[in-house]
């Protein structure tokens, strides 16, 4: 059964992954350059572009859980690193001038789902181990 539940992990994560990317480069390819002229794509404009850039943090919750599932050392080390670029970032902003700060405004833009994703996924998995660790117990006195 676990084995099922891995590679059940495993396709959404990389299925997701692919959805987006097709998502981004719609969205760059007809929205970005102004290409659209029917009105019902023009008011999809706005939810479409929050899905394909912000939809990504799917993937990495996908990716995530199958970590903490097999116990591996990226289970601890994804979250890590995915919590530390957008702290970096923010640091960034504050200590340069000019138009350095927009580099690191993108970075922070771009790099808060995965965090949200990674972290979103050990909350999810540690919750269901103390599910799975309380409902194990013997319940009453022997």
């Amino acid at each position: 059964m676990k084995n099922r539940t891995d590679r059940m992990l495993l396709r959404s994560f990389l299925v997701s992954l692919l959805v987006y990317g097709l998502l981004l480069s719609i969205y760059i390819q007809y929205f970005w350059s102004g290409t659209i002229t029917a009105p019902i794509l023009g008011a999809l404009e706005r939810p479409f572009f929050w899905l394909a850039v912000s939809g990504y943090g799917v993937p990495f919750f996908a990716l995530q859980l199958l970590l903490c599932r097999r116990k591996s050392g990226g289970a601890v080390l994804l979250p890590v690193l995915t919590v530390i670029i957008p702290l970096m970032s923010l640091q960034g902003m504050f200590g340069v001038h000019g138009w350095g700060i927009i580099t690191w405004t993108v970075l922070l833009r771009y790099s808060i789902a995965p965090a949200a994703g990674s972290l979103l996924a050990c909350a999810v998995y540690g919750i269901h181990r103390l599910r799975m660790k309380k409902i194990a117990q013997p319940q009453g006195d022997f």
